[in-house]
């Protein structure tokens, strides 16, 4: 059975400041700056999960720090996505540990990105979107990263249609936003934009699809005259 969060969050801390004893001298800077990081974390944790009224054993597991290993620190992260009142909340968080530990933005945001859509959550991932550019990450790689990671987890979505199309949207990339489009079974779009691009390696590949899964009709309009 998981410990209940708050016995957690006191090992936790128990253990940042072993680091701290073992680093003390000389005083290492980058081990300094990852303490009063994880204070950080702990303080905001505890708010979080006060205001949710609950002990957390179920969402942030065995309670990783940012001294633990890669993996634990994602689940970290993630953790803070699940818990937070905000995708601003937990995004000034995820920014700090992804400079702290040299971590790559794009492993960071597409794996926050892959969280968001799991739970189909469109707003969040617009607000994820805005927080990365005004952060300076511009890469239009990264922000078409983001996107596709995040609908291909959310798969087809009915009841959210439009809003996953507006997502689609804003890909940059257009090869991305047909591949997208095909990979919600949104034949149709991918099909339209293929023509208008004149991408026949595209086209055949949307006929073939659309072939196997039974959606012939929606590739049926005529090519455009060049």
């Amino acid at each position: 059975m998981p410990l209940d969060l708050k016995t957690q969050l006191f090992i936790s801390n128990f253990h940042v400041f072993i680091n701290l004893k073992n680093n003390i001298s000389p005083v290492n800077f980058s081990t300094t700056n990852k303490i009063d990081l994880q204070l950080e974390i702990t303080r905001y944790i505890y708010t979080q999960l006060k205001r949710l009224n609950t002990n957390g054993s179920n969402i942030l597991i065995n309670c990783p720090t940012v001294f633990d290993g890669k993996d634990s620190i994602f689940k970290l992260i993630l953790g803070l996505i699940a818990i937070s009142d905000t995708m601003t909340n937990a995004f000034i968080l995820i920014n700090k540990i992804t400079k702290e530990m040299n971590f790559s933005p794009t492993e960071v945001f597409v794996t926050c990105a892959e969280q968001v859509g799991k739970r189909r959550d469109y707003r969040s991932l617009q607000q994820l979107l805005q927080l990365i550019r005004e952060n300076g990450y511009t890469d239009s790689k990264l922000h078409d990263d983001i996107i596709e990671s995040c609908v291909r987890q959310s798969g087809s979505d009915v009841e959210q249609s439009r809003e996953q199309d507006t997502l689609i949207q804003m890909i940059k990339n257009d090869d991305t936003r047909i591949n997208v489009y095909i990979a919600v079974g949104k034949l149709r779009a991918a099909y339209l934009i293929a023509i208008r691009l004149g991408k026949e390696d595209k086209v055949r590949l949307i006929r073939d699809e659309a072939t196997k899964r039974g959606q012939t009709a929606d590739v049926t309009i005529k090519k455009k005259k060049t």
